[in-house]
């Protein structure tokens, strides 16, 4: 594959080799339109085909002339695709644009083997995307599955800086070890945010019946994707959406409202709502802020034990907050109209520092691999004993050189 693995828009697969043409041919069935004709291999440049032949077979098209049609498994259509002709370093070629489903790739390459392709090793395809080094390896890696448009700047940026700052770390070791010691502890710093920009962050909404939660969550996803009702006990499972926060992928649960029922079928929701936020990253507590702050629960109900990190949030702030009023009780919790959408940006900004990510997106130096940072970790011990040797035990962990 010429595309790296991981989810994308399109896949493009390269079959090379001095009988790709014809491994290609029996997958792809050509789909032309009336009067739409291509250049056939060998033509002059005025020369036109018969608009009213049948279509030109692939290995009779000219390289470089883009063909649409399908690729068929058995007869069985895999996806409507791009092929063009092309050479791989001297080699025939054909080159295949499909959608990029990882399931659609599995297929054509499937598909390409039995008809008489061999897939490439491991180290062939490493050679089609050399790298620079072991960073510039990983980076690359992550920029493949980040799922967002901040993830591929940050893996980008790191990519280009990360290496010339470890190098220059390494040549301060025996001059300046506390100056090292600092800037690395900072770079490790930035582990977390590095963690959650390629994989992503798990986000849940809990508390009461009726507090708004259906309606935050549709507010948050931009579309009713959640069912709401003044019924309590409406929601009967949770609901999962992918939204992006501030340029980081969350996956947003909805859960059932956490209370006493008889209800067998609302017990089990309940449940499966409270696995749902034990399994979450960041949880976000949803109180009804019209009842909570007369009925004085409050400071119970924000005692609430989670594993994860807490955001609390008394809802329906477009009824109770009177004008001027920020609501703030000592940072404890935040108001938020789901309704009108006051307070949900602080919200978010709020739900990524809880995930240890920071809003705004700086452009400094950060260990984004366990390997890496597991290499530092080892680096700021030997700081403490022998300082003098460790530049060249750095670039060698760190950077892979020196070996």
């Amino acid at each position: 594959m010429l595309t790296p693995p991981g989810t994308g828009a399109i896949a493009v697969i390269r079959v090379a080799g001095p009988t790709a043409v014809q491994v290609v041919e029996r997958l792809w069935r050509p789909r032309q339109e009336p009067g739409v004709s291509f250049p056939q291999a060998g033509a002059e440049a005025d020369e036109r085909p018969d608009d009213t032949a049948t279509p030109v077979p692939l290995c009779a098209t000219a390289p470089g002339c883009l063909r649409y049609g399908r690729l068929v498994d058995d007869d069985e259509t895999i996806d409507d695709v791009i092929v063009c002709i092309t050479a791989d370093r001297g080699v025939p070629a054909v080159d295949i644009c499909a959608h990029g489903g990882a399931r659609v790739t599995q297929r054509i390459l499937a598909a390409a083997e039995r008809a008489g392709a061999d897939l490439a090793t491991t180290a062939e395809l490493a050679a089609l995307w050399p790298t620079a080094g072991i960073i510039d390896e990983e980076a690359l890696d992550c920029i493949a599955h980040t799922h967002t448009e901040r993830g591929v700047r940050f893996f980008a940026w790191q990519r280009l800086h990360l290496p010339d700052e470890l190098r220059q770390l390494a040549s301060l070791c025996d001059v300046d070890p506390p100056a090292v010691r600092q800037r690395l502890e900072n770079m490790l710093a930035g582990f977390r945010e590095a963690q959650v920009l390629r994989n992503g962050l798990r986000v849940a909404l809990t508390g009461p019946p009726n507090s708004g939660k259906s309606t935050l969550f549709n507010r948050l996803v931009g579309r009713a994707a959640a069912v709401v009702s003044a019924h309590p006990g409406t929601t009967r499972d949770w609901v999962t959406a992918e939204v992006q926060v501030l340029g980081v992928a969350v996956a947003l649960v909805d859960t059932a409202g956490d209370r006493v029922s008889e209800d067998t079928l609302e017990l089990s929701a309940i449940e499966g709502g409270r696995c749902a936020v034990e399994s979450a990253e960041v949880v976000v507590l949803v109180l009804d802020g019209t009842e909570e702050r007369a009925s004085g629960r409050l400071a119970g109900l924000l005692r609430t034990p989670h594993r994860a990190p807490t955001v609390a949030v008394l809802n329906k702030a477009d009824v109770w907050l009177r004008p001027g009023e920020d609501g703030e009780v000592g940072g404890a919790w935040m108001p938020v109209s789901a309704l009108t959408g006051l307070g949900v940006e602080a919200l978010a900004e709020a739900v990524l520092r809880a995930a240890g990510v920071p809003a705004a997106e700086p452009a400094a130096p950060v260990l984004f691999t366990a390997r890496q940072a597991a290499a530092a970790c080892g680096v700021l011990s030997d700081l403490k004993r022998t300082p003098e040797a460790v530049g060249a035990r750095m670039l060698r962990a760190l950077l892979g050189e020196g070996k």
